[in-house]
């Protein structure tokens, strides 16, 4: 079956963890701050009472897990399992509490990764602190914001409750954790037509989110929103009109910006409208016909199927010194350059959004590595991810690192904190030499397996520029 020319999250997925995976979605009680009385009370107008929470979600925790899972194995076979806090605001709680339910989801299953969906306004520095201690453990965290649209005047008709400064801050508290962030967004809100959703997503496009989640507007019974709707004060797109929607939003994002959803999934017996809109398996036909047929979007196929194919030879590496070196960069980075004092700080470093995540698989994903091995070109690209980083940090952070690390610490940290700081330059320079050692013994290989062939490293010529950003200057 042919993929379609955007990366679906079922692609993606398999690509990172080399197998089928799944979510299992979970609803852990917590309510929504834009809803007064927690669950009971009215929030923003186009959500129901049961807010974002699956229909099938029943039980306890252990109960939902366990069905989740039964379910899953039944219908799709093997495959390993991601944990959903998906329903109402999944950050709406203090950091204690969010931990012990975390961690008690978390112990019910051997899984691959954490997914939280939440509000803008409802995250701070000390809950993307504790997702991103998740990464710490080898999993994969994505945290989902709902940002619906750009435009303040729509986010207040429709009674948010939060505005795009406070996206943009949410964006950049997780994005400076390199925590995953999916966006959600709804096509065809009051007073929005493509004018405003292109808007939206040109704001989007230049924060290259890892994930998006576009929904068609979709009105539950019993919302402020069908009253509008049964009052005739205002329309909802019809298939036709989301697709093209669909269409101009997908070309303007970035090739490796998966797209994780692109249809609403409610049930016919909660919605008030519309009551005619494409089944969600002709409107993904009819988008995958006509995006084929688009030159801007084909050509979007091609630029993913790069991402997937690398840049050379596709003989996995599995060489012991390669794993050997990569567990010592792992170790140094994630203990000495990016641990709890410094991590706040790299938000400075300008890197984009490819070499964050490739730097992440050089850092945090040894384990999936030594089961897969490294391609040639995807090793060598995680080699000049990180020299970039190097370079960034010692341009842009060494310099003022003690103030940078002092602004919004506690006395308790301060003998901690001034240890990082005062180490960060050497440990920066420790890096560098993994690296390079990394780098040189991976070129050996490389030259040993194509002896009558040119190595791949010479196929890549931004490795050119290796040295010049691994040597202090």
């Amino acid at each position: 079956m042919r993929e379609p020319p955007y990366l679906t999250y079922s692609r993606y997925l398999k690509h990172r963890h080399g197998c089928a995976v799944h979510r299992v979605a979970v609803d852990a009680g917590f309510s929504c701050p834009n809803r007064a009385g927690g669950r009971a009370g009215a929030g923003c107008s186009y959500c129901d009472a049961d807010g974002s929470r699956a229909p099938c979600v029943t039980g306890t925790l252990e109960e939902q897990v366990r069905e989740g899972i039964s379910f899953y194995r039944r219908t799709h076979g093997d495959g390993e399992f991601i944990l959903y806090f998906q329903a109402y605001s999944n950050t709406n709680a203090p950091v204690d509490t969010l931990r012990r339910i975390y961690d008690d989801g978390l112990a019910l299953h051997a899984f691959r990764g954490l997914n939280v969906a939440t509000r803008p306004d409802c995250l701070d520095e000390q809950k993307a602190d504790l997702l991103a201690s998740y990464t710490e453990r080898g999993l994969e965290v994505w945290a989902e914001l709902g940002l619906q649209s750009a435009d303040d005047a729509t986010l207040a008709r429709i009674g948010r409750g939060h505005t795009a400064a406070d996206f943009d801050r949410a964006f950049a508290i997780l994005r400076s954790r390199q925590v995953k962030i999916a966006v959600h967004l709804i096509f065809g809100l009051p007073g929005e037509g493509r004018t405003e959703i292109l808007r939206t997503m040109d704001v989007l496009a230049r924060l290259r989110p890892d994930g998006v989640k576009i929904h068609n507007l979709h009105v539950p019974k019993g919302t402020i929103m069908a009253r509008e709707y049964e009052k005739g004060e205002l329309q909802v797109p019809s298939g036709r009109q989301h697709l093209e929607y669909v269409i101009a939003a997908i070309e303007r994002l970035p090739p490796e910006t998966v797209v994780m959803r692109l249809t609403c999934d409610t049930p016919v017996e909660r919605l008030a409208a519309p009551r005619d809109f494409w089944p969600k398996p002709r409107f993904l036909s009819t988008l995958e016909k006509e995006m084929r047929a688009c030159p801007v979007c084909g050509g979007m196929l091609h630029r993913i199927v790069y991402l997937f194919r690398g840049r050379g030879q596709n003989v996995p590496i599995k060489d012991p010194d390669i794993f050997r070196i990569v567990e010592k960069i792992g170790d140094h980075f994630l203990n000495n350059v990016s641990n709890r004092f410094i991590r706040k700080a790299l938000v400075i470093i300008e890197l984009q959004q490819a070499e964050w995540d490739r730097l992440e698989n050089l850092t945090a994903k040894s384990e999936y590595y030594k089961q897969q091995g490294f391609l040639f070109a995807e090793l060598y690209e995680m080699v000049l991810a990180a020299a970039h980083f190097i370079h960034e940090a010692r341009i842009k952070m060494l310099p003022n690192i003690r103030g940078m690390l002092a602004q919004g610490s506690t006395d308790q940290d301060r003998v901690l904190r001034d240890m990082a700081a005062q180490n960060f330059g050497v440990n920066l320079e420790i890096l560098s030499d993994l690296i390079n050692e990394l780098y040189l013994k991976t070129t050996n290989i490389d030259r040993a397996s194509h002896e009558k062939k040119r190595p791949v490293y010479e196929r890549i010529p931004e490795l050119k520029d290796l040295g010049r950003l691994l040597v202090k200057e």
